[in-house]
């Protein structure tokens, strides 16, 4: 009968052993993959969501994360805002949920570039915020690899020569959010 207990006893602490090596190892792998994951990725299993994001220099944005491209988000906040990644400092109440840039590789080729390009060409009025929180209200002019050069004016108004006080060329790495009017992306 001892050597039957005893049996049992180094078999148990064996099992032990082999369950906390394997709880071990699945908590390194985990951890391997986490390391991986990138925020851009877990806000993208977010799309059509609401989501809340600090944004430098703009705040506690709330809103329904529409699309995601490269390096920037468009969210609906109930005016739409593209924000550059880069000025996302948090966001609250992510779930764990990752996707990949390969699962949307059209939006995820999409660059803040052609996206200010786009408004600049369509002539929207828009709003910058700067990640020093500074308003620049105006119209997009001239877009060039990181900058973007706007004519300064009231939202309410065109760009008319009477109308437009300065022109001010801004550093994508400088925009916390680019807003324009109700009136939509689309």
């Amino acid at each position: 009968m001892r050597w039957h207990e005893l049996f049992t006893d180094l078999e148990g602490q064996a099992r032990s052993l082999e369950r906390g090596d394997l709880d071990s190892e699945v908590a390194d792998r985990t951890r391997a993959e986490l390391a991986g994951v990138e925020l851009e990725s877990r806000l993208r299993a977010q799309v059509s969501r609401s989501v809340t994001l600090r944004v430098t220099g703009a705040g506690d944005v709330h809103g329904v994360l529409q699309r995601i491209g490269s390096g920037w988000l468009l969210v609906a906040t109930p005016d739409e805002a593209v924000i550059p990644l880069a000025a996302v400092s948090a966001a609250w109440n992510l779930p764990p949920a990752a996707v990949s840039k390969q699962g949307d590789q059209l939006s995820s080729r999409v660059s803040l570039t052609a996206v200010i390009r786009a408004i600049a060409r369509d002539r929207s009025p828009v709003l910058i915020r700067m990640r020093d929180g500074l308003p620049i209200t105006g119209t997009p002019q001239r877009v060039g690899a990181d900058f973007v050069d706007v004519s300064t004016h009231d939202l309410d108004v065109a760009p008319r020569h009477g109308q437009v006080r300065s022109q001010v060329t801004v550093a994508f790495a400088a925009i916390a959010l680019l807003q324009r009017g109700a009136t939509g992306w689309a």
